[in-house]
């Protein structure tokens, strides 16, 4: 028996042979074919081709990981509603505009189903299943719904699509039944039915209500974050604040920071947006994974040579050390740390004492010994505040110096003060 599987990293879909009406032949043909579209497109909301490989007994494809539509749905019945409802809307406009996309500007007639769409780690859907634009496989996935109660009057296309629309919200396939879709997009679903022509259904879909919300005016800026000028994205963070805070936790550090740190990385950003991030860094709950954006993003504000990056940074190290492991801290955070205690401001000087105290118990013995003289010279700061700060430091590491020093520091200020020159 052949197959055909499909990986994505993690997750591997199976196309045995009996389960088509196809020979080995032609459906190797088909998934090939599949595979050569994918290649050549690029689209936000199609699955990312990385790789693939032609076997003997299986062709491979490797794409960005993503989760099934269903499985993502079942998942999203355990968030607020009103949430739920704004990222279903999003969802299915994104699919409808990629849809379109593929018909005018690459001449390809796609035949979704539900099986055929994909999310993706930041929760956008994706089309994936390229075979359902393959010719020869779309009579097959036109006799899977022979037997649908539907409207006779739509295109093949616009009629899988109601289908598709429909499953989202229903496990039957009444699609003429309007009451089963919920209220707060039913007026998008009924456009789809009307007898217009396709020019006036599409833009009537478009232009529906439940595509007019605040929440997709503020997904369409912060997906397009890179092109927005600096003052358009303070406005933009300020304007949709409450709006953020009421999206699932999930969503804003999946989504929303991932935008937010790719606009930090590749272009210019402010110390003040570096906060909206620091929000939603602190809601990632504790046993969910960091991704790697995240760890660099952290990486990169200790590094940082803007010094209100670098003091905003050592400020809330309780809220970023929990991404780090010791070898980062030793040699990321530690170098970081070292600079901003000598540093002209007493205001970032402060900030570096208070991240000691948290950094402490993860130093190396030599990083130790290094920080013992910059110590001492805080020990005599000109500032009072810094060097009563300096000795309540000093007091709460002092059990993370190494053995060797554990009786030196116990004597009055002996390892911290200057030694008289000879």
């Amino acid at each position: 028996m052949i197959s055909y599987i499909f990986i994505l990293f993690h997750i591997v879909f199976e196309y045995p042979k009996q389960q088509t009406r196809f020979n080995a032949l032609e459906l190797r043909s088909q998934v090939a074919e599949s595979i050569q579209i994918l290649k050549r497109i690029r689209h936000p909301n199609i699955i990312q081709y990385l790789e693939d490989e032609t076997r003997e007994q299986e062709i491979v494809l490797i794409t960005d990981h993503v989760v099934t539509l269903k499985s993502y749905l079942r998942e999203l019945k355990n968030v607020d509603q009103e949430s739920t409802n704004d990222i279903i809307c999003w969802g299915i406009l994104n699919i409808f505009k990629v849809l379109n996309f593929l018909k005018k500007s690459c001449d390809i007639d796609y035949l979704i189903t539900l099986d055929s769409v994909f999310v993706n780690d930041r929760q956008e859907w994706q089309l994936g299943s390229f075979e359902n634009a393959v010719n020869s496989y779309k009579s097959l996935i036109l006799s899977r719904y022979s037997n649908i109660i539907r409207p006779k009057h739509l295109s093949k296309d616009h009629e899988m699509f109601v289908i598709f629309m429909y499953q989202v919200f229903n496990d039957d396939l009444n699609v003429t039944n309007i009451k089963n879709i919920p209220q707060f997009i039913r007026s998008a679903y009924r456009s789809l039915l009307s007898d217009n022509e396709e020019r006036v259904k599409i833009l009537n879909f478009q232009n529906c209500p439940c595509f007019s919300t605040d929440f997709i005016a503020f997904m369409d800026k912060i997906t397009n974050i890179q092109i927005l000028e600096m003052e358009e994205i303070t406005q933009v963070l300020k304007q949709n604040e409450q709006l953020i805070v009421k999206l699932p936790v999930s969503f804003q550090y999946k989504n929303i920071l991932f935008y937010l740190i790719n606009k930090y990385k590749f272009g210019r950003i402010s110390p003040e947006h570096i906060t909206p991030c620091l929000s939603i860094i602190k809601m990632i709950p504790p046993d969910a994974k960091a991704t790697s954006y995240v760890i660099s993003f952290v990486e990169s504000l200790y590094k940082s040579k803007d010094r209100n990056i670098k003091s905003f940074a050592l400020d809330n190290h309780k809220h970023l050390s929990r991404f780090m492991d010791s070898k980062t801290i030793n040699e990321v955070v530690f170098p970081s740390i070292i600079s901003s205690v000598t540093d002209p401001s007493p205001y970032v000087r402060e900030s570096a004492l208070k991240s000691i105290v948290l950094t402490a118990p993860h130093l190396s013995g030599a990083n130790i010994k290094k920080l013992l003289p910059h110590l001492a010279k805080s020990q005599m700061d000109t500032h009072p505040l810094l060097r009563a700060n300096t000795n309540v430091c000093i007091g709460k590491v002092i059990r993370n110096l190494i053995d060797c020093q554990i009786y030196t520091s116990r004597q009055p200020y002996s390892c911290f003060t200057e030694r008289p020159e000879r």
